[in-house]
Parts: C-alpha cells; sequence; structure tokens
C-alpha cells in the first residue's frame, strides 16, 4: 500500500573471494564513502551479503529511471575513488520493489 515508487540499487564486489581482507575493508569505504555523497537523506543504504560482498540502496520515491541516475552516479563516484592497486570487479543492478 505504497503510493509511490521504490527501487533498489544493488552493488555487488564480484571478486571479493580473491580480494584480500584489507583490500575487501577498503573497496567497502571506499563504497561507504561514495554512497554517503550520492544519497538523500530517505535512502537506505545496508550491507547485503548472500554469497559475497553486497552492499544495497533502498531509494523510495524514485522511479527506475531516477534509480539509473544513482547506479550511475555510483559507478563513476567508486572509479574515481578506488585506488588503482585493488582490483575491483563490481556488478551493479536495479531492482523494482514497487512501482506507483
Amino acid at each position: 500500500r505504497v503510493g509511490f515508487a521504490v527501487n533498489m540499487v544493488v552493488i555487488q564486489l564480484v571478486n571479493a573471494n580473491k580480494m584480500t581482507p584489507e583490500n575487501r575493508v577498503k573497496t567497502a569505504r571506499v563504497i561507504a564513502d561514495s554512497v554517503k555523497s550520492a544519497l538523500r537523506t530517505v535512502d537506505l543504504a545496508f550491507d547485503y551479503q548472500k554469497g559475497g560482498e553486497e552492499y544495497s540502496i533502498v531509494l523510495p520515491a524514485t522511479t527506475r529511471e531516477g534509480a539509473k541516475i544513482v547506479l550511475d552516479k555510483l559507478e563513476s563516484s567508486i572509479q574515481k575513488k578506488l585506488p588503482k592497486s585493488i582490483n575491483a570487479d563490481f556488478a551493479l543492478t536495479i531492482h523494482t520493489i514497487h512501482e506507483a
């Protein structure tokens, strides 16, 4: 009974099992920093580990197109902030939770 669209961006660190614990922590910090700078106060970000390193961002009152804008911002920010010495392979996806 939600009267607005709700979408979710999922950031999965695909090669987490091939990274050192130190590089996984550094990568998580980069993701957290990128998420913090891209989100509104109503958005919810959390660590969602389901068979790897996954981070989810729930975007209330955001259309799929709006979620794509957030995804693009996050992807660009992560690429800029992640040290070149860390080989991190990401998969970013959008999941529609509710359509308005």
